[in-house]
């Protein structure tokens, strides 16, 4: 069992299948019931992890007792988590130590990672095995650290401030609220860490981990199993989350902007209706002439949709990205789109009335026929345009 999720045993996916058969529908129905969706229906009769609340809801509508059903928890010490460490999956414990400090111990077979965190002089200490002059020339490993602790500390100003041997020693200067921040929740210096040293495309099984509030953003998280994760508040801002696992996960309060969400699983995941409603467009091709006004779309990653005849009128799209976007046809009418950019996209037919597009990029831009009625675009630019044309 994990923080957020409940899977089924060996011997409960067996009940349960025999209990679902007795049960005498269909997976959509069950999925009805519960509210949820059918692929949570299928991965919970397959013994993957799902939401709590949905196992349990689940195994109630099947008339079963959650508890004989979900897998128990590991006889290992409750103090012991499994998270990915840079190396491999490895298993950490947190303890006291004198004074202001906080020891993070990770051990797996030969792989002990020590992290120490003092809050009177405002150290962080890492000491991981390895060898040290391959470590001292490479900076790409440093940065990977540093980012690490940047990232999960929310202190941007972080820097090393001296490399040691006894293995690799590495001292970080942290401000007071950074490691206040990393002594409560140590786990996630690894769980970056190990995210931002990835290979791209490299498969990474980090499901039902605690990423709340971490800084993520501009990372390529794409194809990363993030199943029933806790994100929530995390900085995702132009991350790439393309073909993600997302199922189940807790994205509230996380910023989407600009987030690549193409082929990004979702079901039944805790999410912000606004970055709902991008992944709709993004993904499913019957978006057209859907009525959209007045929805806040600021910062969206709309790169290649298709918009045609869709009605975005009163719509703050400002700062999206529309580029090679068709909106043929679509009411753009009192839009807000200011500081767009809108290279390669058609507009032509659109309804621009009254929208306004200060600071857009229009470079090769489709503007033939378009309504047009006191346009707010700073020195009448899209007008000259429209004169070239």
């Amino acid at each position: 069992m994990g923080k957020r999720s409940f899977r089924a045993s060996v011997l409960g996916v067996d009940r349960l299948n025999q209990t679902f058969y007795r049960y005498g529908q269909t997976q959509e129905f069950l999925a009805s019931v519960v509210k949820c969706t059918r692929q949570t229906v299928k991965k919970f009769l397959a013994g993957k992890p799902i939401r709590k609340d949905l196992f349990t809801s689940l195994c109630n509508e099947l008339e079963l007792d959650w508890q004989d059903i979900a897998e128990r928890e590991s006889e290992v010490n409750r103090d012991f988590r499994t998270v990915s460490s840079v190396n491999k999956a490895s298993v950490i414990s947190t303890s006291k130590i004198e004074g202001n400090q906080v020891t993070l111990v990770e051990a797996a077979k030969e792989v002990q990672t020590c992290i120490t965190f003092d809050t009177i002089r405002g150290k962080v200490v890492i000491t991981t095995p390895g060898d040290i002059n391959s470590f001292l020339q490479n900076h790409e490993q440093q940065n990977i650290w540093l980012e690490a602790v940047k990232r999960s500390s929310g202190d941007k100003n972080a820097t090393i401030d001296k490399i040691e041997n006894s293995s690799i020693k590495i001292t970080f200067n942290v401000s007071l609220d950074g490691i206040k921040k990393l002594e409560k929740e140590p786990d996630k210096i690894i769980l970056v860490a190990r995210i931002i040293s990835r290979v791209k495309g490299e498969g990474l099984e980090i499901s039902d981990t605690d990423l709340s509030g971490v800084d993520l953003s501009s990372i390529d998280l794409s194809g990363i199993n993030f199943s029933c994760a806790d994100l929530s508040n995390a900085n995702l801002e132009n991350a790439n989350l393309e073909n993600a696992d997302l199922n189940c996960a807790d994205l509230s309060g996380a910023n989407l902007r600009g987030a690549n969400l193409r082929g990004t699983s979702l079901n039944d995941a805790i999410i912000n209706y606004k970055w709902l409603t991008v992944w709709k467009i993004v993904n499913q091709s019957s978006i057209s002439n859907t009525d959209l006004r007045g929805a806040d779309l600021r910062g969206a990653d709309l790169r290649g949709a298709d918009l045609r005849g869709t009605n975005l009128s009163n719509t703050n799209l400002r700062g999206a990205n529309l580029s090679n976007t068709d909106l043929r046809g679509a009411n753009l009418s009192s839009a807000n789109l200011s500081d767009t950019d809108l290279r390669g996209a058609n507009l032509s037919t659109t309804n621009l009335s009254n929208t306004s597009l200060r600071g857009a990029n229009l470079s090769i831009t489709n503007l033939s026929v378009i309504t047009l009625s006191t346009p707010k675009l700073r020195d009448g630019r899209l007008r000259r345009l429209l004169c070239q044309r």
